[in-house]
């Protein structure tokens, strides 16, 4: 890695990539423990095993000092975009520019210039200044799940073996404007539960359900209607009664009165942020619910 940045392919021009006496690196397993940290010091419910698929699935950098690791980012290559995520500094290091140095470093290894992210309101004026604009909101929701009697078809409702065949894939593509390939694999990785919404045998949606933090995540969530989205979130969260359950709406949504007859409530918002041009989508299918912030 180059200790020093050229300011093209970033906004603000520093000449130093790495802050005196600091350096930024490559990050490794063994370097788990302290990003892991990072996060639960910014109140996010990270664990090893969810930390270990973000490096697993993305080009991660943490910043150290003599002390040890002091911070760190991901970026998360997506066919011909990428997504950043994770960008945290400790708490006692902040305010000197050091979440600065990790965005530059990410941006200008980057392989593509049109980049996303959901930002803290903390952080958003930090990637404007990186050219990044606003183009929506991300309400996360949580709580312990309330078992509750569906309201829709749960007979419409089947298992999917994989999300790594074609109606799985296109209908993502066509619901995020992204390629598919990067979060396919995450979903292989990761995902416990995995159904379709069929009608007359054409897939009308699908979701799954992994581990997360404190419990449950349903995410991805992709229909053509809210209807169907509901119908999917239902039959995923019957078996959760008195679990933590997480899910990551785009607003508006229209699933919040769902979420909260299932006993989860609204607890923070980020800003969806692209840098270059923004994902056209196509087809009736519309994304619901994250897998995660981090992929989008």
């Amino acid at each position: 890695m180059s200790n020093s940045s050229s300011s093209a392919a970033g906004q603000p021009g520093d000449s130093e990539i790495n802050p005196p006496g600091m350096t930024i690196r490559a990050a490794g397993a063994s370097d788990l423990p302290a990003m892991c940290q990072l996060s639960f010091d910014q109140g996010w419910p990270h664990r090893i095993g969810d930390w270990l698929l973000m490096l697993d699935l993305a080009e991660a950098v943490v910043l150290e000092d003599r002390s040890g690791v002091i911070g760190c980012g991901l970026r998360i290559a997506q066919g011909d975009r990428a997504s950043l995520a994770l960008i945290l500094v400790q708490q006692a290091c902040r305010g000197r520019g050091l979440g600065k140095s990790l965005m530059q470093t990410l941006i200008e290894q980057s392989p593509t210039p049109a980049l996303f992210l959901n930002a803290t309101e903390e952080g958003a004026p930090l990637y404007r200044k990186y050219g990044f604009i606003d183009a929506g909101c991300v309400v996360q929701w949580q709580g312990i799940c309330r078992g509750v009697e569906p309201h829709y078809l749960i007979d419409e409702v089947e298992p999917l073996a994989s999300a790594d065949c074609a109606e799985v894939r296109q209908m993502l593509q066509r619901a995020r404007g992204v390629d598919p390939d990067t979060l396919i694999w995450a979903m292989e990785r990761s995902q416990e539960r995995l159904i379709g919404l069929r009608r007359e045998g054409v897939l009308q949606g699908v979701a799954s359900l992994r581990r997360f933090g404190r419990g449950w995540v349903i995410g991805p969530v992709i229909g053509r209607s809210e209807a169907d989205a509901m119908q999917l979130i239902e039959a995923l969260a019957v078996d959760l009664d008195g679990e933590f359950l997480r899910v990551d709406l785009p607003e508006p949504a229209g699933l919040e009165p769902l979420l909260q007859r299932l006993g989860l409530s609204p607890v923070d918002r980020v800003k969806l942020m692209y840098r270059g041009d923004q994902p056209s989508l196509s087809g009736e299918e519309q994304l619901f619910a994250l897998f995660s912030q981090a992929t989008g």
